[in-house]
């Protein structure tokens, strides 16, 4: 996949995350979670992948036209692109990391 697609609308992550960030979402675009929708196997896919790299608690959305408001740990928002029309948002939700810490 060409990186001529990636963009970065917002970002609240290292360097390296994001890098991560963009080679995860291009693998599950080539190969999205089989028997869900392209967008849901995609995300679904983020999302597992992120889960295994930084811990549970990550979240996913891919789409054209979506709109969100999340609350996130510090370090662990991207909103961004690598196909053209279609966006990632991925996040880490600070509510159910504290539970996950607790429990």
């Amino acid at each position: 996949m060409s990186n001529s697609h990636r963009r970065i609308f917002a970002e609240d992550v290292t360097d390296e995350m994001m890098k991560q960030a963009f080679e995860v979402a291009e693998r599950a675009f080539a190969d999205p979670k089989p028997g869900m929708s392209l967008y849901s196997g995609v995300a679904d896919r983020i999302r597992e992948d992120f889960d295994k790299l930084h811990g549970t608690s990550w979240n996913c959305v891919v789409g054209k036209d979506f709109g969100s408001l999340v609350t996130h740990c510090t370090k662990t928002y991207m909103y961004f692109s690598i196909v053209s029309g279609i966006n990632v948002l991925l996040w880490r939700s600070s509510v159910d990391v504290k539970k996950s810490e607790s429990g």
